[in-house]
């Protein structure tokens, strides 16, 4: 099954969960944080590890700025948690 998403309601989705992450994150002593990346394109023939590759990079690239905010709030290291998960569906 093809799912049709704009671009525009993905970025709606992640801030709703970087919302919702950013509540569960004040509301307890244990930092709550998750690194999101993705990747997008409206090329017709879409390359499922090039779109891969990216929203890695972006989600590690989210993963650098997330614990630069923890060491900043915090003053020290945080322990991160990471788990790499990906759709495998295009988005036509």
């Amino acid at each position: 099954m093809k799912i049709k998403l704009k671009k525009e309601n993905v970025e709606g989705y992640i801030t709703r969960i970087q919302r919702e992450l950013h509540i569960a994150d004040s509301q307890t002593d244990i930092p709550v944080s998750a690194a999101i990346g993705y990747a997008w394109t409206s090329e017709k023939e879409k390359n499922l590890e090039k779109l891969l590759h990216e929203a890695d990079e972006a989600m590690y690239e989210n993963k650098k700025e997330l614990k630069k905010e923890r060491q900043n709030l915090y003053g020290f290291k945080t322990i991160t948690v990471f788990r790499s998960m990906c759709a495998d569906w295009f988005i036509q």
